[in-house]
């Protein structure tokens, strides 16, 4: 998407560039999103420009790929409108998301990190913006929409080692879509069955923590299933419990031979590692 004269875009280098900034980018085995700042190389978000001025150029959106150092680049260039007027910037991760009514779902599995990240739902915008003097790149600063859980089992009395490796972990019957549109934040699909279904956040789950994507939304008394040799387990999660937007949900299961026997359960801000803890045992 360019502007009505690109010769004089091109003269005057009124391209559009932008760098990518992540808080925490991987999937690394204890902090499942580890210390990285930037997407993976040949990452694809979305950019949706828009002209701000009184005669508005119209741009389309268009597809930016990562250089896995945040540099953001797409073909054919985008430049500033040469009217000089100002724009807004938005952007979003997955690529493939969608700002329609379809909304976004996301996996019900999500034991592969493929699936994982495609449940991940970021979004970043810069508002009023016009060419700076020095030409500097902007950067697109992506924060998640949705919120996250993670599951750490722990082997219990009498369970063993390789009961517990061959667990699964699964969050039951909760809302799995929403919508979001470019300038405001995401919000849950109605609470009826029709949007509702089990997340699976681990198979073969054994002591590493396992996480999962999931929307915001009120959790009382939904329930975290243990399954091992065929028996499923329940924690039940209590009442007044929501998952909010961008927060880090921690449960730390023991699971011995009569049962689930302690829950630890740590619930805070995604990303800054400050968490406020609250010991739950039955």
């Amino acid at each position: 998407a360019c502007s009505n004269d690109e010769s004089d875009n091109v003269q005057n280098d009124n391209v559009i560039r932008l760098t990518s900034s992540v808080g925490e980018v991987t999937r690394a085995a204890n902090d499942i999103y580890g210390e990285g700042t930037h997407f993976a190389e040949g990452t694809a978000v979305t950019v949706k420009v828009t002209d701000q001025g009184s005669n508005p150029i119209t741009y389309t959106s268009v597809t930016y790929t990562d250089d896995g150092a945040g540099n953001l680049t797409c073909s054919p260039v985008q430049y500033y409108p040469a009217s000089g007027n100002a724009v807004n910037i938005y952007a979003y991760y997955p690529s493939t998301a969608s700002t329609s009514s379809n909304g976004f779902t996301v996996n019900t599995s999500q034991d592969s990190d493929e699936d994982y990240k495609a449940s991940d739902l970021m979004y970043a915008s810069i508002s009023n913006i016009t060419k700076s003097s020095n030409d500097a790149a902007r950067t697109l600063t992506f924060n998640h929409l949705l919120s996250k859980i993670v599951v750490t089992l722990v082997t219990g009395d009498g369970m063993t080692d390789a009961e517990i490796g061959a667990a699964t972990g699964t969050l039951k019957d909760v809302i799995i879509k929403g919508t979001f549109t470019l300038g405001s934040d995401f919000g849950a699909a109605a609470d009826e069955a029709a949007n509702r279904n089990d997340i699976t956040i681990a198979t073969n789950a054994g002591t590493t923590p396992h996480a999962a994507i999931v929307v915001p939304q009120s959790v009382a008394g939904k329930k975290i299933g243990i399954t091992i040799n065929g028996h499923t387990e329940e924690y039940t999660i209590p009442d007044e419990t929501s998952f909010s937007a961008a927060t880090h949900n921690d449960y730390t299961i023991t699971v011995a031979k009569t049962g689930i026997t302690g829950v630890t359960a740590t619930i805070g801000t995604w990303g800054t590692g400050t968490y406020g803890t609250e010991t739950l045992t039955y």
